[in-house]
């Protein structure tokens, strides 16, 4: 993604320089082991890494934002202190729509949300989606479809649930047991579910990365466990396949 070969590391791993422990709100640790593939990711943003002035625009939604937000632009800042840095972005059809249209240098997707034609996308990270509750022996081992299916639960992105990476792939794993998935409570910030979950009002399934950063601070009693078989969400930066120059946006 934009910027610079040190953006790439950045952008999608939410961060692996800054350290802190797990209680201080930082998803650093985990993000720093979902990080692969690094070469591809400098290369992808290579193209944007010569920009010295001037504004730069990427797109980053949802819980993305907990992976690529203020420490990705203080980071951008310090290598390239001659830019403007604007990360916008509301939903996955809107980052893909602007990125399409040029508006947008690059973004940080979910692949499965990947709908837009002419956009090159380059897997760079892994992150596993866990299920995350306060009851004991829930966290006692893994959580299979037919647990899911009778489970109350709680999930983020209500305005996009159709697009949600955090619901397509449970969904279809659902759906291929013969098992169909539903919500009891529809909230539109991650941050709003995982609180929920704290209060033991409902569990709900999460990446890992968020689950390691917010259950400390706003769900201190709460835990996460493993979904069975194993469900993981590969993060990618999108660019522009042609190699056109970004068009304000109008």
């Amino acid at each position: 993604m934009p910027s610079s070969a040190r953006w790439g590391h950045a952008l999608h791993a939410g961060r692996a320089r800054r350290r802190t422990h797990a209680g201080s709100g930082s998803a650093a640790p985990h993000a720093e082991r979902t990080l692969a593939r690094r070469g591809e990711a400098r290369r992808a943003v290579r193209g944007v890494a010569e920009l010295e002035t001037g504004t730069i625009r990427f797109g980053a939604f949802g819980t993305v934002r907990l992976y690529a937000g203020a420490s990705l632009v203080a980071d951008v800042l310090e290598r390239h202190p001659g830019v403007r840095v604007e990360l916008v972005g509301q939903n996955p059809t809107e980052v893909q729509e602007q990125l399409r249209r040029g508006h947008l240098e690059a973004a940080m997707i979910a692949v499965p949300q990947v709908t837009a034609e002419g956009l090159t996308v380059v897997p760079v990270a892994r992150d596993e989606l866990v299920y995350i509750t306060t009851d004991p022996d829930t966290l006692a081992k893994p959580v299979t479809a037919k647990q899911l299916g009778s489970a109350t639960l709680v999930m983020a992105e209500a305005s996009y649930r159709v697009e949600d990476s955090t619901r397509l792939m449970p969904r279809r794993w659902m759906h291929e047991e013969g098992i169909s998935p539903a919500t009891r409570i529809e909230v539109e910030d991650v941050e709003t579910a995982v609180e929920l979950v704290g209060r033991g009002l409902a569990d709900s399934i999460v990446h890992k990365g968020v689950a390691t950063q917010l259950l400390p601070r706003l769900a201190p009693g709460a835990g996460w466990t493993s979904l069975r078989p194993k469900q993981w969400d590969v993060l990618a930066i999108a660019h522009r396949t042609e190699g056109t120059s970004r068009r304000p946006p109008g």
